[in-house]
Parts: C-alpha cells; sequence; structure tokens
C-alpha cells in the first residue's frame, strides 16, 4: 500500500510519526507532501520543508514531496501528487482552505492531534472523510455539541485511537533531551507556560487586567513571580517555554532560569516532561495537560478569573464536560 501523508505545519509530524514507523515496518511505501503556503507569512517557521527534515525520517519514507502553489490552490496541487505518485490512501490532519473531497475509491481520512483538529472539522468536511482517528469516543458527542451536528455523522466514520502523541514516548530519550536543550544535569524543574496573550483577541479581562502590571491584582506578573518563589523554595528551576507566535516578554525572561523555544519538527513540550528531570507544568488552560498526563508529570492549570470571559475559551466552558 502506497499511504500519503500531508504536512501544513513542522507541529504536525510527531503526531504522524507513529503511523509513519509502523507503515514502513510493515512494507508500505509512505509519501509525504509538504504544504509550503507559510513561506513568507507570519508563521513561516511552521512551513515544512524537504531539507530541514529530520534524517531519522529518510528510511521510512518513499517519497517525499513540496507542493508549492502561489494562488492557493493547493488542495488542487496536492490531489495531482497524489494521482501521480498513485497513493492508495490520504491522511492529513488540519488543511485550512482546502477544498476536500473524495477521489473515487481512494480513502481520506483525518487524524485528532489537539482540540482544535476535531472540534474545528466542520460537518461539511466531514461527509467528505472516510475515517476520522480520534482520541476517544468521547470526542464524537463533544464535537456535535460544538458543531451544532447529528453525531451519527461523525460516529460512523470514527475511529477511537488515543493520543498520537504519546506514541513519541517509546522513542524519546530523556538524556538526548537533556543533552540538545542543554538542561543542567540533576536541575530539576518547572515547566511554565505563559498566557498566549498575543495570540488571543483583545478581551478587556484578558488583555486590559491579567495581562498588565496591576498592584494588589492576581496578574499573569503576580502568578509568575509565586510560581518563581516556589521554586526558589524548593530548589527548582523554572523553565518557561515560549512559542514563535508569542514571545516570553521582557519581565517573565527576568524570572525565568531558561527560556527554551519551538524546535523544529519536534514535540518540545513533552520532549521537557519527558527530560527525567521535570518536577511539573504550570499553564494556562492549554491542552499541554495531557502532555503531562502521558509523561506522568502533575499539571497546575491557571486559569485567569473569570474564564468565561475569555472570548476563544467561552464557548467550550459552557459545556458541561470542559468546564
Amino acid at each position: 500500500m502506497r499511504l500519503a501523508i500531508l504536512i501544513t505545519r513542522k507541529s504536525q509530524l510527531p503526531d504522524f510519526e507513529g503511523t509513519i514507523r509502523a507503515a514502513a515496518a510493515r512494507g508500505h511505501e509512505v509519501l509525504l507532501i509538504l504544504d509550503t503556503r507559510l513561506r513568507g507569512g507570519p508563521k513561516t517557521n511552521q512551513a515544512p520543508d524537504e531539507a530541514s527534515l529530520p534524517p531519522r525520517f529518510r528510511p521510512w519514507l518513499w517519497k517525499v514531496r513540496e507542493v508549492r502553489d502561489g494562488r492557493f490552490e493547493t488542495f488542487v496541487s496536492v490531489q495531482g501528487e497524489v494521482i501521480y505518485d498513485k497513493a492508495d490512501v490520504v491522511l492529513y490532519a488540519y488543511a485550512p482552505g482546502f477544498s476536500l473531497r473524495r477521489w473515487g475509491d481512494r480513502p481520506v481520512a483525518r487524524l485528532q492531534c489537539d482540540w482544535s483538529t476535531l472540534m474545528m472539522l466542520s460537518p461539511q468536511e466531514v461527509t467528505n472523510l472516510t475515517r476520522v482517528y480520534g482520541w476517544t469516543d468521547y470526542w464524537v458527542r463533544w464535537w456535535a455539541d460544538w458543531n451544532g451536528a447529528d453525531p451519527t455523522l461523525l460516529q460512523e466514520r470514527f475511529v477511537a485511537v488515543g493520543m498520537p502523541l504519546a506514541e513519541q514516548t517509546t522513542w524519546i530519550d530523556p538524556a538526548e533531551v537533556r543533552w540538545t536543550l542543554d538542561l543542567p544535569d540533576g536541575q530539576r524543574f518547572i515547566l511554565y507556560l505563559p498566557f498566549p496573550a498575543q495570540a488571543l483577541k483583545w478581551g478587556w479581562w484578558t488583555h486590559g487586567i491579567y495581562d498588565r502590571a496591576w498592584p494588589l491584582v492576581a496578574t499573569e506578573r503576580a502568578v509568575a513571580r509565586r510560581v518563581r518563589e516556589w521554586c526558589d523554595q524548593q530548589g527548582l528551576a523554572m523553565i518557561v517555554k515560549e512559542r514563535e507566535k508569542h514571545r516570553a516578554r521582557p519581565w517573565l525572561r527576568a524570572l525565568a532560569d531558561r527560556v527554551i523555544g519551538d524546535e523544529p519538527w519536534e514535540p518540545t513540550v513533552l520532549r521537557l516532561l519527558l527530560s527525567g528531570q521535570a518536577a511539573g507544568l504550570v499553564h494556562h488552560l492549554s491542552t499541554a495537560c495531557v502532555d503531562a498526563a502521558v509523561a506522568g508529570v502533575w499539571a497546575d492549570c491557571v486559569a485567569p478569573w473569570p474564564p468565561s470571559r475569555i472570548p476563544p475559551y467561552a464557548r467550550r466552558l459552557g459545556m458541561p464536560d470542559f468546564e
């Protein structure tokens, strides 16, 4: 069988690594299609390219194709690649702007990598899919509630496979992580994920209060200072994990022992939590709590009160299971 996997962001590759390894081990051919539309834009560092692909993937791949289309008709180009290379199955996670459709009898499937890759899947797109591989069956009802759709629309295509990123625990080497990220040997740490204010739509409570330096108010600066104090009391280092789209602010850098950014193609948060030196995770309403669960590390969620006033989170907090 020839399996085509479409990657639209470098951060998606870790979720597909287990599939790629297993397909190659079974003698299947893996065609990796890289959508390069992000080049030249604000997320250019997430644009996948063949030149920077980790060398470990080479033995498992039959072929790598880069798709370039200046007219934003990428899926037409992808379709052409799939037909030209005679792929039997197409698998992807998130492909914004694609006019998805079935191509004859060729199956097209989607993989859930996180909250948004499933919940933002439109009912119309579901009808064009052969399979949807998700974390657990609970997500079918959550998807239906979120999209106001009939749950049977997704249920008849849904296959629960667990969290794909969890497979990384099989091959992530703690010693390699410590060496690559230059972590002091034996120094345990708290991993702190900043509130992603720069990536969220402006809100009075989130940006006017929590993201500012108000006295006598539990702003993020006050929270981060308490984390710093607790780390000092416990003999722990404080490592801040920043992202390309929202960098750590100068005041937060001054509190941290280390600030670590994204590793291209790698699940940096999970790698840090599996380094053997992570004592805990502090985050703001982040699905990184799942990474912590996979790594066996405790996680504390800091929710700026009241979270229902945070526009990106308000609607999902109206769903009892998420609340």
